[in-house]
């Protein structure tokens, strides 16, 4: 018993160590792209999706939808909406509406099929090569931008706030770090293939 209470342990330590390193790993490799200042010469601001409320978007949501539009409005750029349009779930419907109302909807480009973070970043990839600033939270940014690079998509990020509720906040803070894991891997397989 005391052997394999033992092996469980090591394991546990293994996997946490592993799960540390590609965690810092993402988060060394990319903090320098991630800038307080939008880039000015970039084309455009890539709003990635946070999930709604009904149909207004939710708080963590919000605060990227208003940093996107502030940056788009300052250096001239089109937004493009990225976000998961599934049955009863209409983000972008929602995203969108939010946004024309503070942005001109000439210059809003939808991306409907955003279904997570790398299908956002690939299919930006597959619209334009073109410079773009991603905006989402900070701790999102670092993966983000990861799966950018990965992809040679010419992107910096500028991070939104976080919303106001701590629990939110909190739930997927720790779900990244685990999402981390899964695009590095994820990654790392693709790059393999590549070769």
């Amino acid at each position: 018993m005391k052997k394999i209470f033992r092996f469980i342990i090591i394991c546990l330590f293994i996997a946490f160590i592993i799960t540390l390193s590609i965690n810092l790993n993402i988060i060394f490799n990319t903090r320098q792209q991630i800038h307080k200042e939008p880039s000015k010469s970039a084309k455009y601001v890539l709003i990635l999706g946070s999930g709604i409320q009904g149909d207004k978007p939710s708080p963590m949501l919000k605060e990227r939808l208003d940093k996107g539009i502030k940056i788009a409005k300052e250096i001239d750029a089109k937004i493009i909406l990225s976000g998961d349009e599934g049955p009863g779930h209409p983000e972008i419907t929602v995203m969108n509406k939010y946004t024309e109302s503070k942005f001109p909807s000439d210059k809003i480009i939808k991306d409907n099929n955003g279904l997570n973070t790398s299908k956002s970043i690939t299919n930006y990839k597959n619209y334009s090569s073109e410079e773009v600033i991603i905006v989402s939270q900070r701790y999102h940014l670092y993966r983000s931008l990861f799966i950018a690079n990965t992809y040679k998509v010419n992107a910096s990020g500028v991070p939104a706030k976080n919303p106001k509720s701590i629990k939110s906040f909190t739930y997927n803070f720790f779900r990244e770090i685990g999402a981390r894991n899964k695009d590095f891997i994820k990654m790392a397989i693709k790059n393999l293939k590549n070769h």
